[in-house]
């Protein structure tokens, strides 16, 4: 599976590159034509469980319409950001409280798969939410661009000066293994089925909170959306 580093230029809107065309009734019972694109391109992070496992299922979702689907590496925050302005049409996976935040996309149901916002530590530190309760305490948390927006939802006490962001969640490891931090809010996949096995043996950790994680697309193709949520939960019951 192939991997791009691609600018925001070199998105390509495939819309026009049409095949077969869907027909999807609206509420006044009007027939709107949906041209049903050959090709689409979505965004996506360097987490594994997105790479080893959510990507194969969308293709295979896609395969089902005959779409075929591409996946680009952006920034975090960036992928929401180039699909609410067109640039791309969909990502992989987002949780939902970092969805809320931006206008023009739309989560596809069902959802992906748990997840968890999880406080990374090095050893012989405090480990556990009551750290982001000392507003005396300068120590810094790392933390992606896209995750830091949720997190201040959930715990609007930490102060803006401690939170160090980074556009990639595979740096909040990286800060960790290089000492150049005590903290890190890192996402796992469900924690029941394997997640905990994403944390790094070397640091402690506590489970701040849980959510779902959502594929995302544009809202220019929510036509196609009833078409998509069916092929992809038809593609997740495998795996139940």
């Amino acid at each position: 599976m192939g991997f791009y580093v691609a600018s925001a230029n070199s998105f390509p809107l495939t819309l026009n590159n049409t095949g077969n065309t869907i027909i999807k009734n609206t509420d006044n019972d009007v027939g709107v034509s949906c041209p049903v694109p050959k090709q689409l391109v979505f965004s996506s992070l360097r987490h594994p469980k997105i790479q080893k496992d959510i990507q194969p299922v969308l293709k295979r979702a896609y395969k089902r319409l005959g779409i075929e689907v591409d996946f680009v590496v952006t920034s975090s925050y960036r992928d929401l950001l180039l699909v609410s302005e067109n640039k791309l049409m969909g990502s992989a996976a987002f949780a939902e409280d970092i969805i809320d935040t931006v206008p023009n996309v739309l989560p596809v149901y069902p959802p992906l798969t748990a997840m968890s916002y999880v406080l990374l530590c090095q050893k012989g530190v405090v480990c556990d939410s009551s750290i982001f309760n000392n507003s005396d305490n300068p120590e810094a948390i790392v933390v992606s661009t896209a995750m830091s927006k949720g997190l201040k939802d959930h715990y609007p006490q930490i102060r803006d000066d401690r939170l160090t962001t980074t556009n990639e969640v595979k740096n909040v490891i990286r800060y960790l293994k290089e000492n150049r931090v005590n903290y890190g809010i890192y996402p796992i996949s469900d924690k029941t089925k394997g997640g905990l096995k994403e944390i790094p043996p070397n640091v402690n950790y506590s489970i701040l909170y849980d959510l779902q994680t959502f594929h995302v697309i544009s809202k220019q193709i929510s036509c196609l959306l009833p078409k998509i949520e069916f092929a992809l939960r038809e593609e997740l019951h495998k795996f139940k």
